[in-house]
Formats: C-alpha cells, structure tokens, sequence
C-alpha cells in the first residue's frame, strides 16, 4: 500500500515480469506534436511544490458515452463510468499510475496555468461542493484569475468536465509528496490521485500519461490537439547504485546464482 510504483496495472506487470523472468509487454506511445500553443505555464511554487507541468490543449472534442470495452475496465476497479473524457483520465490512472486531470479550457481564465500556494483565507469550491478555507501551505492550480484545483487532490467545481464541454485542458503533473500529504490530511479529502502523488509518482511518467490520453480522446472523442508545453525546469537525475554479488549475499542471507542476476 505505500509502494505508489505498484498501484497501477503498468507497476504489477513490471513487478511480475522481474519476479517471473518474463519480458514485459509495455505498449509504446507515439507522440503527437500537436499544432498551436496550449496555455502558458507558470510553477511559481518551486520545486517544492511542483517541479514539472505537463498539459496541452484538445478543442473540439465530443464527449460522448464511452465505448463498452472502457466501461467494463473502469467497472472492474470499481469506477462508475461518467462520460468519455473523465472515464480516459481514470483508465490512465489505473492504467499507468499517473493521476491526471481534465479542466474545461472555457471556464479558465486569463489564458494562463499557475502553479502556486494559495493565499491565506483564500476560498475554494470543490467537485464535491465543499467550500475550503485554504492557508499558504496548500498547492493550488490557479487560472489567471482564481483557484481551479487543490493541486493532486480535487478539482475545482467551477472547471468540471459536462457533457457539453468543447475544448479542455489537460494536466499530467508531479507534485511534491509531503504537500500533497498535507492538504489532504487538512481536509480530510483521500482521492485515488492524492493517494499517489502523496507516496510519490514516477516524474518521468508525465509525459507517457499525456501522449496516452491524447491517444485515447481522439480515438474516442476527436477533436483538434495543440502542441504539448511540458514546464520542466531541472531534469530528474536517476542515482545510480553499484553492488556486487557478495552484497547481494550479505543483504540477502542467501547465495544466488549468478546467472539469475544477468
């Protein structure tokens, strides 16, 4: 429960391809350039609170019911299917592990995305039509204008995604764990995505959920895509471990065959 690489499909096929010496079959994405820019991004939050921002602009979209086979995956996780376009952010989820979030791009304002710490007493109206008071710690989404989503919580009641929605916004993004820890447990609010970003998501996982998605709207829904505006200030540097049999012995207890670990 607090490994966030195994909550998703993609992780236990990773895991069980190590455990069973399988290859695993992990589908490439292609991605799609996109024409036009999407909106601009501001992180005024830092690296504390969210080093990288990925979202892109789809117009023209038709939300429609989603296909059967969508349905029947997300009913299998005990998700009751809404429309096409909340259906695809939660099938990436379970999917890959990475929280997404759609927002109704005619309900942004100023044509900007910031990133930044809410002001003290600043009110915020949520999907489930609680009103917030929020301090400086908590992590918000805001358009030019206001607060659209408790970053890596809940969004915001005035961006939802209706039947009618046209054009949107989508947002694959890493947040800072213990932030995200914080304003959940301030609230009381536990959401599939907070469950993750709180344990700590995959950063370089943000852009394979955004070309995923992208697949999927317009496979299911069409609709017109801009070009991706991935805010990525410093790159995550993977640390490199070394080791050697015997360390392995030692930690292990045990003596493992040294074909086994090629």
């Amino acid at each position: 429960p607090n490994r966030p690489d195994l909550m998703s499909h993609l992780g236990m096929a990773r895991e069980l391809s190590i455990l069973l010496n399988l290859p695993l079959k992990n589908k490439a994405i292609e991605h799609i350039e996109g024409k036009g820019e999407s909106l601009k991004v501001n992180l005024l939050a830092g690296e504390e609170g969210c080093p990288r921002y990925n979202g892109r602009i789809i117009r023209n979209v038709k939300n429609t019911e989603s296909p059967a086979w969508l349905k029947e995956r997300l009913e299998a996780m005990g998700v009751n299917p809404k429309n096409a376009l909340v259906d695809i952010t939660n099938y990436v989820l379970y999917e890959v592990g990475h929280p997404m979030h759609a927002f109704d791009l005619n309900h942004l304002e100023g044509g900007e995305i910031n990133v930044r710490w809410a002001q003290e007493g600043e009110k915020f109206l949520g999907l489930d039509g609680v009103e917030r008071i929020l301090t400086a710690q908590n992590l918000v989404i805001a358009d030019g204008k206001k607060p659209v989503a408790l970053a890596g919580v809940i969004g915001g009641a005035g961006d939802s995604i209706l039947p009618e929605t046209k054009d949107i916004f989508l947002e694959a993004a890493y947040f800072y764990p213990p932030c995200i820890n914080k304003t959940s447990k301030k609230f009381g609010i536990s959401t599939e995505s907070s469950q993750r970003f709180e344990r700590g998501t995959d950063i370089e996982a943000c852009a394979y959920a955004m070309d995923l998605a992208t697949k999927l709207v317009l496979e299911i829904c069409g609709g017109e895509v801009a070009k991706t505006n991935d805010v990525y200030p410093v790159k995550y540097q993977p640390q490199a471990v070394t080791f050697n049999p015997a360390d392995i012995t030692k930690i292990l207890g045990m003596q493992v065959e040294e074909e086994k670990l090629k």
